[in-house]
């Protein structure tokens, strides 16, 4: 029996474009054939003010990137944040929590992917903090969670070079993307601005080995994997 549920209202948390196919491309994929209403939220953009990296325009193209990829894997809606970029460290806590939480109010989701805690980006490590502050059980908001997965993120994930309590993405879930591999491939190349050579962790080869070896653990073709945050049957 498949731990997901034909009503679901499932919600994806993407610091960045393209976050959330390195992560869990597959499995929305495999979510949305089954007709699961899909909504990708992407935190974070240009900002209300002079961004300190990038013209606003910028947004513009990965925008459309972001739209022709989530179009491809069948994502029914995408709300774009826009919290400055590799700028949150700089922000108070308490915008960015009030920011993820207007967002859960809109949704209202049963399940949520999330960036995992330990991940390089600071963008990613404030954005499970705040995920984490707003889906404490207990608060009404969340009456409807039920599942509540965290993702790996190839140019983030165990990359830090000294280690610490977060280090090592250690996953306890697996989906098995054997069926929809080239699918994931396939949304990720709708993300050229992101795209780097073979070497590198955001290329298709390395996506592809990554999925191959998440699906050794499981004795499967491709995998991708989570770390099963809350789990709530009812």
């Amino acid at each position: 029996m498949s731990i997901f549920r034909q009503n679901d209202r499932v919600l994806i948390v993407a610091p960045h474009c393209d976050d959330e196919v390195l992560g869990c491309g597959g499995t929305i994929k495999f979510l949305a054939d089954r007709g699961l209403d899909i909504t990708l939220y992407i935190v974070t953009g240009h900002g209300d003010g002079i961004h300190p990296i990038w013209p606003k325009d910028l947004w513009d193209s990965i925008h459309n990137e972001c739209e022709n990829s989530s179009s491809y894997l069948g994502i029914k809606r995408t709300i774009y944040g826009n919290l400055p970029a590799v700028c949150l460290p700089d922000l108070p806590i308490y915008k960015v929590n009030e920011e993820i939480k207007s967002v859960l109010s809109q949704i209202n989701p049963t399940v949520i992917f999330m960036p995992w805690k330990g991940d390089m980006h600071k963008d990613h490590e404030i954005i499970n903090y705040a995920l984490s502050v707003n889906l404490r059980p207990y608060l009404p908001i969340n009456k409807s969670v039920r599942l509540v997965l965290s993702y790996e993120v190839l140019s983030e994930t165990n990359l830090p070079i000294e280690p610490s309590n977060f280090s090592q993405f250690t996953p306890n879930f697996y989906i098995d993307i054997s069926k929809y591999i080239n699918y994931k491939l396939k949304a990720m190349e709708f993300y050229q601005s992101q795209l780097t050579n073979s070497s590198s962790p955001r290329s298709i080869e390395a996506i592809k080995a990554l999925a191959k070896l998440r699906g050794v653990h499981v004795n499967k073709e491709f995998a991708e994997a989570f770390i099963l945050s809350f789990c709530l049957e009812s």
